[in-house]
């Protein structure tokens, strides 16, 4: 997928959704919100993305809101 972001509404556009046979991993990006630390959880649109099971030292250590996860 390849897309635009919108500064007004804060989404990305899609300008293009490919499928992929057989693919095993997707990539998202976006911007960070909802971050919780305790629950190791965050949003990059609607989508809620737990971090639960990567291990510490693989968390980046600038997680924060309003940055950007790819």
């Amino acid at each position: 997928m390849h897309a635009i972001f919108d500064a007004g509404s804060g989404h990305y556009v899609a300008t293009r959704i490919e499928a992929e046979d057989g693919a095993l991993l997707f990539k998202i990006r976006g911007a960070i919100s909802a971050l919780d630390t305790t629950a190791k959880t965050f949003q990059i649109g609607t989508a809620v993305i737990n971090y639960a099971s990567v291990p510490g030292a693989d968390v980046p250590a600038n997680l924060a809101n309003g940055g950007c996860c790819a």
